[in-house]
Order: C-alpha cells, then sequence, then structure tokens
C-alpha cells in the first residue's frame, strides 16, 4: 500500500469590496430610475410635463449602459429596456 501525500487546498480567492459603485448596484439603480421615471407621471403626484420622465429615464438608460459596460449584462441591458419602456408609459401618461 503507498501512502500518497495530501493535496494541499486551494488558495482561498481575496474578497474584494468594491463599495457601492459595483456593476450590479448601478443596475438595479437603473431599473429603479426606470420605475420612477413611470411613476412621476401617475396621478398621485401633480407633475403634468414629461420633462422629469424623460430626465430619470435617460438616467436609468445611463446607468443601464454602464452597468452593461462593467461587465453586467443582464441587469444593465434589462435597466436599458426597462427605462425605454419607463418613459414611453410616462409620455403616454401625461398626454
Amino acid at each position: 500500500m503507498t501512502v500518497t501525500a495530501p493535496r494541499p487546498a486551494p488558495a482561498a480567492e481575496p474578497t474584494v469590496r468594491q463599495g457601492l459603485l459595483t456593476g450590479r448596484t448601478v443596475g438595479w439603480a437603473g431599473v429603479a430610475f426606470a420605475v420612477l421615471a413611470f411613476f412621476v407621471a401617475l396621478p398621485p403626484l401633480t407633475i403634468r410635463s414629461p420633462i422629469p420622465t424623460v430626465l430619470l429615464g435617460l438616467a436609468g438608460i445611463a446607468a443601464g449602459a454602464w452597468a452593461a459596460r462593467q461587465g453586467e449584462k443582464r441587469i444593465g441591458w434589462g435597466a436599458v429596456a426597462a427605462s425605454a419602456v419607463g418613459i414611453a408609459g410616462g409620455i403616454a401618461a401625461t398626454e
């Protein structure tokens, strides 16, 4: 019977915390901007101009594009699509 030395455990990868500006958190912020872009045009608020809707939607598109550029493709492009829908819905609700 041959005895072999046990293999050493693989080195643990250090966990690096990057703060709040990770691709994932910025992507989710883009989704939140998209929801707000549509919500500000709904009746409980008395904003009847499409400008806040468009500005919030553009912020969501920018955040989604940045998240996609950082490697978070699904949430990034999801935020871009949700922002486009939020802008369209918000403009339709104000007209």
